[in-house]
């Protein structure tokens, strides 16, 4: 399987906030894959995925969380801050362009849903706190500084979020990680791009205008 950037970009914009205490709502579920759709009932929203893209399944999203928990970029902080996390996000939801078996290229690019609990954090009041929230935690996290830009609110097909953006090179290879968020009943979901050119990023950003929300 290639793996190849698929932690760095899920590291590198963590949602961590580092509370331990109430992890998920009582009837919280991760949702479900269904006739080319992601479900979420308990979020409210839907997503149209692509026939042609890669939807991995609940063990190999497992084996991306474990490299997740392990990757260099992390300092000591970030890996502790990793392991508590559990208690209050989840990842939901990981597809990709092209069979990561079979691709032989550095990126694959890549969708990436997860959610953190947050009705109990009072900071957060609202996805644009939530997102502060996040850079700031992710700088504790790493190793190296990491730049945000393209931070705004912004609208996808009538559906509101706060984006923001970093840009990393690996490997000499340069791509680029949005992330959009919004709060879903008492969750802050984030829905992960990354890509390396601008065909891809209209790949992603078409799947995400498809997103379907009712509170």
């Amino acid at each position: 399987m290639r793996l190849i950037l698929i932690t760095i970009f899920i590291i590198s914009i963590s949602v961590i906030t580092g509370c331990k205490e109430n992890g998920h709502q009582e009837k919280f579920s991760e949702g479900a894959f269904e006739n080319g759709k992601y479900i979420n009932k308990f979020l409210g929203f839907t997503i149209d995925i692509p026939d042609s893209w890669y939807v991995y399944n609940d063990e190999e999203l497992q084996k991306v969380e474990g490299l997740m928990h392990n990757d260099e970029n992390l300092n000591q902080e970030g890996k502790v801050l990793m392991k508590n996390s559990k208690v209050r996000s989840a990842d939901l939801f990981l597809t990709q362009l092209y069979n990561p078996y079979t691709f032989d290229a550095i990126l694959n690019p890549t969708l990436f849903i997860n959610v953190e609990r947050v009705d109990d954090i009072k900071v957060i009041r609202n996805a644009e706190d939530f997102m502060r929230l996040a850079r700031k935690t992710s700088q504790r996290m790493v190793n190296k500084p990491l730049v945000f830009t393209e931070k705004a609110r912004v609208e996808l097909n009538g559906n509101q979020f706060d984006r923001h953006s970093i840009e990393k090179e690996e490997l000499g290879y340069k791509y680029k990680t949005t992330q959009f968020c919004e709060i879903m009943n008492g969750y802050a979901v984030l829905f992960t791009l990354t890509y390396a050119d601008d065909i891809d990023r209209k790949k992603l950003i078409k799947c995400l205008s498809s997103l379907e929300y009712k509170e």
